[in-house]
Order: structure tokens, then sequence, then C-alpha cells
């Protein structure tokens, strides 16, 4: 321990007092020196309140240490019997005027510095700490039983501390011995039977006083460890102080204590309770007989945690809630179990308490609101859900809203909040608005996702901020497809224009990204919906519009059943907006192109499906081109499935290439080119007239250009990619012979 400000401000003080009141070793409990003490106590006091290490007479714990810290310095300057030295220690002691045991014991006492000067006993030598509880006990005897009891049983607890910690040997016997006498005089004092002041006490308060004795024995003996042979002793006084308080409880005292409340329940019922507990642990002592044959007709065992939860009454609950111990939280958990909503008291005590909150209370809450509750219900939901994680909280809004719906809001604006998080966001985390936003949703979901997409739409900085916001809000929002279903209620109040096509790209790109909507959702139940309505009115800027916002986007749309009807809505569009040369309308121009964008890098097909949609008679031809290229059979070539008739003449073709390639008389690379070539043709020839075809064209290639083209690994991959066995096995005979 280091030479401090406040040991030093210590030091100043004594000196300036010792000038007045002379030698404080002289200061003893002879009659005559109450003034000197008192004046000192005073400075003391006005010391540890200036430095607020004292508020209203007790100890304020976040200065504890300091205040120990001043007891030992006090404590190691004082004028004991025997010869104080502590390793540590000796550069403190005598460098100010020594006190008298007197004198130190009053000013801790004074100043209700006992629990720090216990602190202080357990560091000191026996020899010491037997001085110090002779000189408290004369200051227990002056002072009012109440606090007597407080006291004493600090100093036993004390006591019982250092025996535990000290080495049994023959050296400290003695003083072991001289410490169990002095407890014994301060178990003696306990009931305060002695002093004047109980005579002015009616016989009901020195019933009650009786009890509480009873109460802080059985926690002595409790507290003592019976196996310690240094316990042996001292076990043995306590035991025979509880035996004699014991014997003179009489039906009076008994039904007495059954008139006092204390900590919400009887004291007589404490007493038995407590009394069980020393029974239990005691009846196999040898030591203890007497009591136990004493208790056997007192002691009652407790009722289990549930049982006394199943029996409380609303206030009981609330005042168990409210005593804050290691069963608190059980209790809370009982107190949310009522009709909590109905009575103002517990709504109060649960609010005070809601941080003891789990995500099955908050689940509970919920529940009982549907039912019906107040703004002060509401809030209370609010404040206990927001002691949850972020995880706790999402899963818990989920179960709700698929059990209750979400209807039933806690909060009718949360206009003013959201704009207060938004303002906050910019200096935030990426993750560290999940749990705000999702408090809000609990509150308003609908305003919530609505501000939310409005202000995505505003600025696309937010769309990349709230993307992990998006993806733990994704299975919130497809219950009742409320965040699909408001994003087009903002669509209809926010009109698609240039400025902000733009940022409703990117938003929509980022919910697609992350699949809180799906392709397949977005196609039919937006854009088909949308275009639609706009067609209809004729609205060709908001058309162009939505045009341009599909083609921004990443999707893919599958050509099936489902997709029918938007890609006919999307064929019938281009052909209304077709214009001749002499009647050209940009507007209608660019959504033709938008149209053709679409059809061109956003559709895919199933490979085995052919897919139909019907088209009016008088289909423009253009229309009818992008209509056939989607539908067409892949086994059928594009040129015939758009021309069905057209007759390709192929065998002719056929002919007079052989013709041709006969009259040739190529060099040898020629030759190689023109036999690849030939194959690559071979290839596009329908399979009904492939083979013979096929047969007679291969016949023109020449031996030479084949040898040469054998290693060729491309040329061996086009043979095969012929797909007849008839030509391959031809051209491969003629390869390696």
């Amino acid at each position: 321990m280091e030479l401090s400000d406040d040991l030093v401000t210590v030091q100043g003080i004594l000196v300036g007092l010792m000038r007045n009141t002379g030698e404080f070793t002289r200061i003893n409990h002879r009659g005559g020196n109450e003034d000197r003490i008192l004046n000192v106590v005073i400075e003391m006091e006005k010391f540890l309140s200036s430095k607020n290490y004292v508020k209203k007479n007790k100890i304020n714990k976040t200065f504890t240490k300091e205040v120990e810290d001043i007891v030992m310095f006090l404590t190691i300057n004082t004028n004991f019997k025997h010869h104080l030295s502590l390793e540590g220690y000796s550069h403190l002691t005598n460098i100010m005027p020594q006190l008298s045991k007197c004198l130190l014991s009053n000013i801790v006492y004074g100043l209700d510095l006992c629990q720090s000067l216990c602190a202080v006993m357990k560091k000191l030598p026996l020899n010491i700490v037997i001085e110090l509880l002779e000189e408290m006990v004369i200051c227990l005897k002056k002072s009012d039983p109440k606090v007597h009891l407080e006291y004493a049983f600090m100093f036993l607890t004390c006591v019982s501390e250092i025996l535990y910690s000290t080495t049994y040997n023959n050296e400290n016997e003695e003083f072991i011995e001289k410490i169990n006498e002095v407890t014994n005089i301060i178990l003696y004092n306990l009931t305060g039977l002695y002093s004047d002041k109980m005579k002015t006490w009616k016989v009901e308060k020195i019933y009650e006083h009786m009890g509480y004795s009873l109460i802080k024995l059985f926690d002595l003996l409790l507290y003592c460890e019976k196996d310690n042979i240094l316990h042996r002793q001292f076990l043995e006084n306590i035991l025979k102080t509880s035996c004699a308080i014991l014997k003179n409880v009489t039906i009076d005292v008994y039904c007495t204590w059954a008139e006092i409340e204390e900590d919400d329940q009887s004291l007589q019922n404490k007493i038995a309770i407590q009394g069980y507990s020393v029974l239990e642990s005691f009846q196999k002592y040898s030591a203890a007989k007497e009591l136990v044959t004493i208790l056997a007709n007192l002691a009652r065992k407790p009722k289990s945690l549930s049982e006394q939860i199943h029996e409380a009454d609303l206030k009981t609950t609330i005042k168990k809630v409210n005593k804050e111990d290691a069963d608190q939280k059980y209790w809370f958990k009982a107190l949310l179990n009522t009709q909590v909503f109905k009575d103002k008291d517990t709504i109060e005590c649960a609010k005070k308490w809601a941080h003891l909150s789990s995500a099955d209370d908050v689940s509970r809450l919920l529940d009982l609101s549907v039912l019906g509750c107040d703004d002060n219900g509401k809030e209370l939901i609010i404040k206990c859900a927001s002691v949850l994680s972020a995880e706790d909280l999402i899963l818990t809004i989920t179960r709700h809203f698929y059990k209750n719906g979400s209807n039933h809001i806690l909060n009718d604006n949360i206009n003013n909040q959201m704009v207060l998080l938004f303002n906050k966001f910019k200096r935030m985390e990426k993750d560290g608005c999940i749990k705000d936003i999702a408090l809000l949703v609990l509150q308003n979901p609908k305003q919530l996702f609505a501000y939310i997409y409005k202000e995505c739409i505003k600025d696309q900085y937010y769309s990349e901020l709230l993307k992990e916001c998006f993806i733990s809000l994704k299975e919130i929002s497809q219950i009742e497809k409320i965040g699909f279903n408001i994003f087009n209620e903002i669509y209809n109040e926010s009109s698609l224009n240039e400025q902000n096509v733009n940022n409703f790209a990117v938003l929509l790109n980022m919910l697609l990204d992350i699949k809180y909507f799906t392709d397949n959702t977005v196609v039919t139940q937006f854009f088909y919906v949308h275009l639609n309505t706009n067609v209809a009115l004729d609205e060709n800027n908001n058309v162009l519009h939505l045009l341009q916002l599909f083609n921004d986007l990443k999707i893919k749309i599958q050509l099936n059943e489902s997709i029918k009807g938007f890609i006919k809505l999307l064929l019938d569009i281009m052909g209304k907006s077709r214009c001749r040369f002499l009647d050209f309308n940009l507007l209608k121009q660019s959504i033709v192109k938008c149209v053709v964008e679409i059809l061109n890098n956003h559709c895919d097909y199933y490979m085995n499906q052919i897919f139909k949609v019907e088209l009016s008679e008088n289909a423009d031809k253009f229309v009818i081109f992008y209509y056939t290229r989607l539908t067409r059979d892949n086994s059928v070539s594009f040129l015939s499935q758009l021309y069905p008739n057209f007759d390709d003449k192929l065998s002719a073709i056929a002919t007079k290439l052989i013709q041709h390639c006969m009259q040739l008389q190529a060099e040898p690379e020629v030759e190689k080119y023109v036999a690849v070539n030939i194959c690559r043709a071979v290839k596009k020839f329908p399979e009904v007239n492939k083979s013979e075809d096929g047969l007679n064209l291969i016949s023109i290639i020449t031996e030479r250009s084949l040898k040469s083209l054998a290693n060729d690994k491309e040329f061996v991959c086009q043979l095969v990619h012929i797909n007849d066995q008839k030509i391959c096995q031809t051209l491969a005979q003629r390869m390696l012979s």
C-alpha cells in the first residue's frame, strides 16, 4: 500500500486535531473524553463525505478499497499492547499521531466503517484481532439493540473467516482460546437484554428482536465449517446461545412472530424454514443434540419454488420480483404468466425488470396482446423485446406473425423513430442496425417496410447498407407476402421515371440476389400486373420505364406455363408499338427495342419443352419472328420453323457441289479445306436424307486430304458430330487405309 493523497490528508487532519486535543493515546473509555472523540469523528466524517466515500452514513461501494486503505492506515498507527508489524506497511507507520484503541474503535463505529475494519482484521495477527474485538465489545454495548445485532454478526462472521484461514499450532492455541472468549461475550450480549434502551420496549418488540437474533444465529451456524477444528469451540458457543433463546420461546412469542412480515413471509415461517436448514445440517453433529431436539418441533421444510409460485397471489409475486434474489427470474416469468395487461402495478413491475425477459416471455406477451392491450401494455412488450438479441428477436417476430398475423401493431406511427435511425446509419456498421430495424418491424411492419423501400428508391446507398437487414428480415417479409405487397404499394405511390429507375433497379437486383423476391414473383406479379395496367390505360411512358427497369435487372425468364401470360403481353406490346417509317414514333420504337432486348437477353427455356403462346391471326411478321424464335422445336432448324413450306432443295445443292468439286484440281491445302467444310455441311443435313446424300458428297473428298487430317483432333470431333454411323465408318476407313 502506497502513501496516497487520502492518507496524507488524514495525516494532516489528525496532526491539526492533536494540537487542540492533546495526545490521542490518552483517550480512553473513561469519562471526559467524549468531546475529544466527537471532534475527531466529525473531522473524519467531513473528509470522507467530501471525497464521496460515505453516502448517508454508509460506505459508497464504489470506493470500498479507498476506505479500507484509510482504516488500515489508522489501525497500523494505533497503540496496541502487542507490537504490530506488518510486511509491506512499515513505511506507513509512525508518520502520524498514534491513536488509542478507544479512539480507533469510536471512529470506526461512529462512521459505520465496521465492514472495512473486518476486511482489515483478516490481514492482522491474532493478538491484534483480539484487542480490536475487545474494544468493539464496549462500543456494541453502548449501541441500540438492532444496530448491535447487525454489527455483532458482522464481526462474528469475520472471526469465522479468520479461524477458517488460520493454521492450528501450539503458538496460536492461546490466541484462539482468547478469541473464543471474546466472541462468547459478544454472543452473550447478542440479544441486547442488558441494554437500558430495551427497558422502554414493548413486549412485542422484544419478541421480534428474539426472532431476528435467532435468524442471525442460524445464518452463522450454516456459514461455519463443522469439520474445522478451530471452529469447534466457536460453534459450541453459537449453539449454546441459540438454545438459550429457543428455550425462552413461548406461545406468545411464537404467535407474535406469525404477525411480523419478513421478506414476503411471516417471521415465524422464516425462522421455521431456516431452522429446518440448520436441523438438516447439524442433526449428526454431536455438540448440537440439544438444538436438534428443540428444532424438531419448530422447524418446517421449505416449500419448493414451484409450490411457492403456484400459491402466491399477485401482490406476493410482485414483491418477490422486486426482491432481486437468485429466484427473481422465475418470479418474473410467473408475473408475465398472469393477466399482466389488466393490472397497472403488474405492468410497472414488469417494465422495471424488463431486462429479465426471455424470447418465450416476449412471445407470451405478444399472444396476450392479440386479445386486447392498451398503450401501457404495448410499451411493456416493446421494452421486453428490446433486451433480446437480434437473432432471438427476429425468430420471435417470425413466430408471432405466422401465428397471429401482421395486423396487430404496437405503434401507430414509427416514422419519427425511423428518421432518427436513418440519421445514425452512416455512423453505424452495416450489421449494427439489424436489431433496431427488427424492433420497429415488431411495432409496425407495414410502415417499416414502406419507409425502407422509399429511402432505398431515393438513395441507392441504402440498398447496399441495408442488405444484411433485408437478409435477416427475409422470412418475415414472406409472411402474408407483406414485403412484396408493400413494394407494390410503394411503386404505385412513387411513379417510375428517368430519375429513379436506376435506384429501383439497384434495390430490386439486391432483393433478387438475396432471394428476398423470386424471379417468377417479380415477373408474374409485379411486371405483368403493372405492364398490363399501363397498356390498358395507354400509358406508354410508364410502359417504357417498366421495360427499361426489367432490362436493368439480373433476371432470367423460365419459359413455362406460369410465364405464358407475360410473354404474350410482351409480344402484344411489341405488335401494338410497331410503326411504319412514315409514322415513326421514338417512344414506341424505344418500347419495341426494350421488348426485343428482354426476349433476347432474359429468356431461358427448357431443352425438351415446346413453349406455345396463342397469337392473333393478323400478328405482325416482326412479332412472329420473335415468337417463333422463342417457341420453336429444337429438333427443327429455325429457318424451317420460320418458313415451314420452304423448299430447301438439299439434294440438288449436294449434286451441284459434287459436280463443282470434281471439276477442281485443288492443291493439298485446298483439299483439306474442302474436306473440313464438306463434313461440316453433312452434319447439318436432315436425318431423312443425311445418309444417302452425305455418302455421295463425301465421296469427292480425296484420300490425300483425309490422311493429312488423321491427326487433327478438331476434324475427328467434327466426324463424331455428323452423328451417322455409315458416314463416320466410311471416312475412318479411308483415313486409316
